[in-house]
């Protein structure tokens, strides 16, 4: 009896406190990522998340890390490089932005470069770099370079 009481206080506890006042909303939203190898494919390059089951030659590993361009937002006077404890109400914002895209199509470049015609282990990630008193948010890849000797 004594936990059935505990876990019907616990019921009535959690919508008040959901609810509370203040409490941000936020709607609903979907996020799909995805990569198009295809112009790697039509170049005769393979890019995957496998391991690669014929024979190849190891190339090298790889990983490419992309960081947007930020500067701080002007405020009409010259702008430090970094803010100061006067600049509390200016803001870092992207000049750069980063793309999936463009990391990939560097991976695929410098593998090429290197003599690799795949890029096996494929992965992709966000990545945060803390400059300052700013977190910049980039894009990393990397993989496993060979040369597929049966292809």
């Amino acid at each position: 009896m004594r936990h059935s009481a505990l876990l019907g206080l616990l019921v009535l506890l959690i919508p008040a406190t959901a609810c509370s006042p203040g409490q941000e909303v936020y709607e609903k939203e979907m996020e799909v990522r995805g990569y198009d190898f295809t112009k790697y494919t039509e170049e005769g390059f393979l890019i995957t998340p496998e391991k690669y089951e014929g024979r190849y030659e190891s190339i090298g590993v790889l990983r490419v890390s992309v960081w947007p361009g930020i500067e701080l937002e002007s405020s009409g006077d010259a702008s430090p490089a970094r803010p100061g404890p006067n600049d509390t109400d200016r803001a870092w914002v992207t000049t750069a932005p980063v793309s999936r895209t463009e990391v990939i199509d560097s991976l695929y470049s410098r593998a090429e470069r290197m003599g690799a015609d795949a890029i096996t282990q494929f992965e992709s990630e966000i990545v945060t770099r803390e400059e300052s008193n700013v977190t910049r948010i980039g894009v990393e890849a990397s993989g496993f370079a060979i040369n597929r000797v049966d292809n």
